[in-house]
């Protein structure tokens, strides 16, 4: 795929559009990249527009699809209250290319000022792609309706946001009347709001006579599933019309599979001795949850004297993405030399009381902080985890690298060829009998020179019984053969997962840490510079790939 989509799915799917205020859900920029991507594979050329801007969640994911020579326009129509020009001409500053940026035309006015003449001349032409939002009343949904047919290209398409609304059901009939009176207009698809009504309602997809089927094709790859299309009639013809799957019935299914419909349990551990560390955690929450499909349920396991503020922040978080969180104190055992787990922290061995904690649940996943979710539903974790085995894990395959660690595993009885990586864990309680932190602490006796005493301790006890999972389910990334510094593309559909020496807030950058700045927009306390000092990471006083190639270098002789 081209790069300008590339930048727009950046935008729309992996996380960044949430950086800039506007009511344009996730699944609607799910559905406006898919129609995009269409029109690319179409070879249709011709402007991109918007009426009702806002502050430039919509316009900036059409400006970063545009090919060079194509232009976007957009207005801003909201034109009765503070004027927003300021917000939208900084958010296209920050999240758009100099090329980007050259292609667009902006001005504020109500649409009510421009006839047809004028809205083609804006466009310089025709438009393949229009988006109508923020439209007050049935007047002004007609008459913006009518502008965008009036130029708008053969098989390009029109997007209607805030359709169905429950706050404003005149529009809806406005919307009826509206297309009733453009005969070359047929609906294409209907999709639901599935997020906060905050951030728009529904989303009704029109394109010229004759050209549904393939924008149909497309968006049923796109939002197929979780939701599920059907066909229904609507006004003269027809529309896709997509609603989420209903729970499989289970009165009369075995308890097992009654579960199949209840929240996956998804744990994290925090110790944070630094006072700082929870940030890690807190980018980690909002990227699961924001990819999550099925219904997740997020726990943490944490030291008690955790602070106020992480609690804080992380149920915020929880909250605002509709994600129930429960925070657990958890104690060190007695018995535990806080030496046995040398550089690792109380944290380390959290994930040991899992199976005690949620013996009721049929399958628990564990994360560590430095993960972050990119794009891939943690679900599929769950799907891929074999019934039949305690733990479903990654292949660490950086362990037995170095000769000392060759030996320490030999000493072990450890294969570094099977060794896993604990970062990412698919558990079953029901398959795990024994007291884990009991045989760990036995485990910290029989050999104290481990150097991961946990994940050392799970590879020694659960031999023979872990199911490897592929390595998108935790793609671990360190200094080594340039893991750091692939394409971005390289880094999408996966769990991230940070688990060398190099973290996202040490004040270095390569791409592979980009993502996990696409998921801060949540944390303020990073992007405001309140307990991290963001210019030091973006303005670094060094050649940031200088100080990065260092850093790999240090951490190749370790």
């Amino acid at each position: 795929m081209s790069e300008p989509l590339d930048r727009a799915r950046d935008w729309f799917v992996d996380g960044q559009m949430a950086s800039a205020r506007g009511r344009l859900a996730q699944t609607q920029g799910r559905a406006v990249l898919a129609l995009l991507e269409e029109q690319r594979r179409q070879g249709l050329a011709g402007a991109l527009a918007e009426i009702g801007v806002f502050v430039g969640r919509g316009l900036i994911g059409l400006a970063r699809a545009a090919a060079p020579g194509e232009r976007v326009f957009g207005l801003q129509t909201e034109v009765a209250g503070p004027d927003l020009t300021p917000e939208l001409v900084r958010n296209l500053q920050l999240r758009l290319s100099e090329a980007e940026l050259g292609r667009i035309a902006l001005r504020r006015a109500s649409s009510s000022e421009l006839d047809a003449s004028a809205w083609a001349g804006h466009l310089q032409g025709s438009a393949r792609f229009v988006r109508l939002s923020g439209q007050a009343d049935r007047p002004s949904l007609r008459h913006d309706l009518t502008l965008a047919a009036a130029a708008l290209a053969p098989g390009g398409v029109i997007v209607i946001d805030d359709v169905l609304s429950e706050l404003a059901p005149d529009l809806t009939v406005g919307l009826l009347e509206a297309l009733s009176a453009q005969p070359g207009l047929e609906a294409v698809a209907l999709i639901p709001r599935t997020g906060p009504a905050a951030e728009g309602g529904a989303q009704l997809v029109c394109t010229s006579r004759g050209a549904s089927a393939a924008y149909r094709r497309a968006l049923d790859g796109a939002l197929c599933p979780p939701l599920r299309p059907a066909l229904q009639r609507f006004l003269s013809g027809e529309v896709r019309v997509y609603a989420e799957r209903p729970a499989a019935p289970t009165a009369h299914a075995p308890a097992a599979a009654a579960r199949q419909g209840e929240a996956l349990p998804v744990v994290f551990a925090l110790e944070d001795r630094s006072g700082s560390y929870w940030l890690n955690t807190a980018v980690a929450l909002t990227s699961l949850a924001q990819h999550a499909r099925r219904q997740i349920h997020v726990h943490l396991l944490h030291a008690p004297d955790l602070h106020e503020t992480a609690r804080r922040r992380l149920a915020e978080i929880a909250d605002s993405m509709g994600v129930p969180l429960t925070l657990t104190p958890v104690a060190l055992p007695a018995g535990l030399d806080p030496k046995a787990l040398r550089s690792f922290g109380p944290a380390a061995i959290y994930r040991l009381i899992i199976p005690r904690l949620f013996a009721d649940h049929p399958l628990v996943v564990y994360l560590d902080s430095d993960i972050v979710v990119n794009g891939l539903d943690i679900g599929q974790l769950a799907e891929a985890a074999p019934i039949d085995q305690p733990l479903a894990a990654v292949h660490d395959r950086h362990q037995g690298r170095a000769e000392r660690h060759l030996e320490l595993l030999a000493q072990m009885a450890l294969d570094p060829t099977t060794y896993v990586n604990s970062g990412v864990l698919a558990i079953r309680p029901a398959l795990i009998s024994e007291d884990l932190v009991e045989a760990f602490l036995a485990f910290t006796r029989a050999y104290p020179q481990a150097a991961h005493p946990d994940q050392d301790f799970l590879n020694r006890h659960f031999k023979g019984r872990i199911a490897l999972v592929d390595t998108r389910f935790n793609l671990q990334l360190v200094g080594f053969d340039k893991e750091l510094l692939r394409p971005l593309t390289a880094y999408r559909g996966a769990i991230l997962h940070y688990s060398g020496k190099i973290k996202p807030l040490d004040g270095v950058m390569s791409p592979a840490l980009v993502p996990f700045w696409a998921h801060a927009h949540r944390t303020p306390e990073i992007l405001d510079g309140q307990l991290y000092d963001v210019s030091r990471y973006i303005l670094a006083g060094k050649d940031p790939d200088t100080v990065l190639r260092r850093r790999i270098a240090l951490e190749a002789e370790d």
